[in-house]
Formats: C-alpha cells, sequence, structure tokens
C-alpha cells in the first residue's frame, strides 16, 4: 500500500463470516506443522507480501524485500508505509488519502483488488496490482497484503 489508516477494532460481517476458515486447520494436521506450513507458503511466494497492524508493517516476505530493493528485512519494517508510495501517483490524488480508501474496502467487503504504484528504496516507482485482506485477529483487524509487479504486463498492453 505505501499508506497507513486506521484499522476498527470491530471487523464487518463479511470479515467475521470468513474468520472460521482460518481458525479452523486443515484435517489431521497438527497446529505446529499448520504454522510451519504457512510460513513456508508466505516466505517462498514469488510475490511480495505485507502484514499491516496498528498501521505499522510488522512482517514480510524475501520476495517484498527484493521488488523494494532494500538491503533487509529489518531494514524494510523500520520505514513507514508512506516512504513506498510518491507522495501524487499517476491518478493525481493524493497516495495518503486513496491508500485510506483503499484499505476501508478492503475492510468492509473482506478483501480488495487494485492497480496501485509503488516506489523502490532507490526511487524507481513501478506498477503493481495489490490485493489486500482484512483479517480478525485478536479483538481487532490485520490487512494481509499481496503486491504483483505488473510492469511488463504495463509494457505489453502499451505496445
Amino acid at each position: 500500500m505505501g499508506v497507513t489508516t486506521t484499522v476498527p477494532t470491530a471487523p464487518t460481517q463479511d470479515v467475521r463470516d470468513h474468520a472460521g476458515e482460518i481458525e479452523n486447520p486443515p484435517a489431521g494436521m497438527r497446529p505446529a506443522q499448520r504454522n510451519g506450513m504457512y510460513r513456508e507458503l508466505f516466505e517462498r511466494s514469488a510475490d511480495a507480501i505485507l502484514i499491516i497492524e496498528d498501521e505499522t508493517f510488522v512482517d514480510c516476505n524475501q520476495a517484498t524485500v527484493d521488488m523494494l530493493r532494500y538491503g533487509s528485512r529489518e531494514e524494510l519494517l523500520q520505514t513507514h508505509p508512506s516512504q513506498l508510495s510518491p507522495e501524487y501517483p499517476p491518478a493525481g490524488r493524493l497516495s495518503f488519502e486513496k491508500a485510506n480508501e483503499m484499505m476501508a474496502q478492503a475492510i468492509a467487503h473482506g478483501s480488495h483488488r487494485f492497480e496501485w504504484h509503488h516506489k523502490r528504496a532507490d526511487g524507481d516507482v513501478f506498477p503493481v496490482e495489490v490485493l489486500l485482506t482484512a483479517v480478525p485477529r485478536d479483538g481487532c483487524v490485520i490487512i494481509h497484503t499481496v503486491w504483483r509487479d505488473i510492469s511488463e504486463r504495463k509494457r505489453l498492453q502499451n505496445e
């Protein structure tokens, strides 16, 4: 995303309806196995995956670090989300305002998919497809974020 927002502590009905899918493990799988499997899926994804909690990035995978050209995960997680988007993307509206709107839609509907522009550590701006998924957890909502670099797709569309 690139900016922060205040996340309501009461999830919408859509989000609550899907909470059981997360809490119910696959048959025959112990919790430790399930946690290890999910962590491996998170880490091995070719898409950038980030977790936003309390307006802060709390985790990301190596694909995120590579996509944004940061030196390490720790360095990236210390970065304020607003530093990962140009202040004014091509649509002309402030990234901060538009990002808040996109996250609110994800919270209201459970998830939201859209295109966005991000800024790498070296200042290069590039297009991504974003999927935000609101996940109820411990009385609040975290946002599971997936970014897919669509630079090549956009280049081919413009040919």
